[in-house]
């Protein structure tokens, strides 16, 4: 049984008591000789309508009074849902930060942690590529310098 059905059971038995309630103090409350006197059948007829509006008053405020009693039970309801879904929220943002914060700085260590090999490995490619430019000079020097020598000395018209 759900939080609802469990308050309208509660307020259909609380409403029969109300109404039992007010019917015996209307009766008991009367004396004695006006419970048994003799009257018109109207003024009769106009006691019950009297009895029956006011029941039905009772009944009506007993009806709001249920209404709000689940109205405010959603509305509790909903804000601790709300307040549930913020928390598993927060709990996520968290995670996913610290996830990030990790893939970060594995990152930045990876990085900057090996600079010193780095470094190394730079300067052997940096050695190795002045080594073969200063190889590929000596071979062709020979052929840049006679190239050189043929374009001066040549005279064009």
């Amino acid at each position: 049984m759900n939080e609802s059905e469990s308050l309208s059971s509660k307020s259909g038995h609380s409403l029969q008591f109300q109404f039992s309630t007010y019917l015996l103090l209307l009766f008991y409350s009367r004396p004695a000789d006006a419970c048994y006197s003799r009257s018109t059948p109207r003024s009769k007829s106009v006691t019950l309508l009297n009895v029956i509006f006011r029941v039905a008053g009772l009944m009506l405020l007993a009806a709001e009074q249920d209404a709000q009693r689940i109205v405010n039970a959603a509305r509790a309801a909903k804000m601790a849902r709300l307040k549930q879904a913020k928390e598993e929220a927060e709990k996520d943002i968290a995670e996913f930060r610290a996830q990030m914060e990790a893939q970060y700085q594995r990152k930045v260590s990876e990085s900057s942690g090996d600079s010193g090999a780095n470094v190394k490995r730079l300067e052997v490619e940096t050695e190795g590529k002045i080594h073969h430019l200063k190889t590929e000079a000596r071979r062709i020097s020979q052929d840049v310098v006679q190239m050189l020598l043929r374009q001066v000395t040549t005279v064009k018209n």
